[in-house]
């Protein structure tokens, strides 16, 4: 079945949307919807969602993708750059291996935990307060630039560079000594 949404102005939620069986999405154009959540969701076509799934939703805050499965390519990159309203953005345990943000720093509460992305960079994002990185297993580098309302970063033990500017209010910074098969640290340069 394939599902197509488009240019509906009334809309703003859409809660039944994880009913649908999920073989192909053209089209997700929904200017006022502002939550959307298909957690859980598994085997949605990544190449029809990822490429234009998320881009028409000017109006969205909250988007949660956590534990979502996505079908049919290796990487998995989350173009975000029209949803300049986003506050919260979950992707948590999911296979998403690329995000790229709004411009506009609106974005408050950030779950990447259980990613498999290698490098995360957040510039001006500067009510961002709520950064999770838990099982982040593959994440080697992290940069933060002017990132003002966020006061603790908990580290993976796996990451090698973290890069820090600007970030005022941070007030705790922590690494996990031992990763969970007990090596060390890998962390080899703090900026």
């Amino acid at each position: 079945m394939a599902v197509s949404i488009y240019a509906n102005d009334y809309i703003t939620l859409f809660d039944n949307i994880k009913a649908y069986t999920w073989t192909d999405l053209n089209r997700i154009n929904l200017p006022l919807l502002t939550e959307l959540n298909l957690s859980g969701l598994n085997s949605v076509p990544g190449s029809a969602f990822l490429k234009g799934g998320a881009y028409e939703l000017t109006s969205l805050k909250k988007l949660n993708l956590s534990n979502v499965k996505f079908t049919d390519t290796n990487t998995y990159s989350l173009l975000l750059t029209k949803c300049s309203k986003l506050e919260e953005l979950d992707i948590s345990y999911s296979n998403i291996t690329y995000v790229e943000l709004p411009k506009s720093p609106v974005l408050k509460t950030y779950n990447l935990s259980g990613t498999t992305l290698t490098e995360l960079t957040l510039t001006n994002q500067a009510f961002l307060s709520d950064l999770k990185l838990d099982n982040c297993n593959y994440l080697k580098k992290i940069t933060l630039i002017n990132c003002n309302k966020l006061t603790i970063l908990n580290l993976p033990s796996n990451v090698e560079t973290v890069i820090i500017s600007n970030c005022a209010l941070l007030e705790s910074l922590s690494l996990l000594y031992t990763s969970t098969n007990n090596s060390i640290s890998k962390l080899s340069k703090i900026s």
